[in-house]
């Protein structure tokens, strides 16, 4: 009687799971382990294969005898038999826990990742968190053959150096968003410089896909300063300004305050409540109508600043709001 009960309780959340989804919008999305979301395996939905209306389309008749290797559907330092789960919110109570296979390689692990994954791609989410886990764009492109895309209004991820690899390939290929959050983790000097080129990717080629990017940076200061200044080079010199985000806040420390571009114009300074500010704008040396608004927000006394204090960043808090003139906010 219980057994049934709970079998009963299982069906019913499948399939309001799956009616949300076919709706095409969602509150959230987010990946973790299993006993970060909860602690009662009753929560979790786990689905079969059986329980899918779905037949393996042309894409996918060459998977018909599933993959010569496994392919793990999240990219995550975790071991492989970790407990992962999908977290998908409804409103702000009412969530379901899906629990995919970890490692996709038979048939039936195929047609549960497709399944899904093809149905996230239809909806839009008005946030989404990804920190620890991420979805692997390998897999996204061998089971799609194009470069699908996951629609967020909020979308804040992690940037570890476990996953920096796979996680701006999946910026870069397999998002959109109307905010995208990069909190960068303290990592080694060499690994932040060797991927740095991807970031500018993002900032410098993503107009058409985010409208606004924020980045938080947790490195050393001489990174983040030469990325700055790298920057502003950039919108002073280049011949073409179309593709760049136009809504970009960098967010780092320094040991000093934020020494002025040469190319800074119309400055102006002042102080207040303990912060300083400096506005000023960087025309770009091909064509004087293209410009960009920057404000240097400085705080040597942030309550950040205590919690890195026993890193060397520094203590001067910066903030650098960047914004191309004549965009509307």
């Amino acid at each position: 009687m219980y057994s049934m009960k709970q079998k009963n309780v299982y069906c019913r959340d499948f399939a309001k799971c799956e009616g949300e989804l076919a709706k095409g919008k969602l509150h959230m999305i987010s990946l973790d382990r299993t006993d970060s979301f909860t602690s009662d395996p009753k929560q979790l939905i786990i689905p079969k294969a059986k329980d899918l209306d779905f037949q393996l389309n042309e894409q996918l008749e060459k998977f018909k005898n599933g993959f010569d290797e496994p392919i793990p559907l999240y990219v995550t330092n975790y071991d492989e038999d970790e407990d992962a789960a999908i977290c998908l919110k409804k409103d702000d109570k009412e969530e379901y826990l899906l629990h995919l296979p970890i490692m996709i390689q038979s048939k039936e692990d195929i047609q549960i990742a497709y399944h899904y994954l093809d149905k996230f791609f239809k909806c839009s989410f008005k946030y989404s968190r990804f920190d620890e886990f991420i979805f692997n764009p390998k897999l996204i492109e061998l089971l799609f053959g194009e470069a699908k895309k996951f629609f967020v209004q909020n979308c804040h991820i992690s940037v570890v150096d476990y996953t920096i690899d796979h996680l701006f390939k999946f910026v870069l290929t397999n998002l959109t968003a109307d905010l995208l959050r990069l909190h960068y983790a303290p990592m080694f000097d060499s690994v932040t410089e060797k991927y740095k080129d991807d970031l500018f990717k993002i900032l410098l080629n993503g107009n058409d896909k985010f409208g606004k990017v924020d980045v938080s940076f947790f490195c050393h200061p001489k990174f983040t300063l030469n990325f700055y200044n790298e920057f502003v080079e950039y919108v002073a010199t280049s011949k073409d300004l179309s593709k760049v985000v136009s809504f970009i806040t960098l967010d780092f420390f320094t040991h000093s305050t934020l020494a002025l571009s040469k190319r800074a114009a119309e400055v102006c300074m002042k102080q207040e409540d303990g912060k300083a500010f400096t506005a000023y704008q960087i025309d770009n040396i091909h064509d004087s109508n293209v410009r960009y608004l920057f404000c240097n927000v400085e705080d040597f006394n942030s309550m950040f600043s205590k919690l890195v204090e026993h890193f060397d960043f520094g203590t001067n808090h910066v903030k650098v709001l960047i914004t191309k003139a004549g965009v509307e906010v």
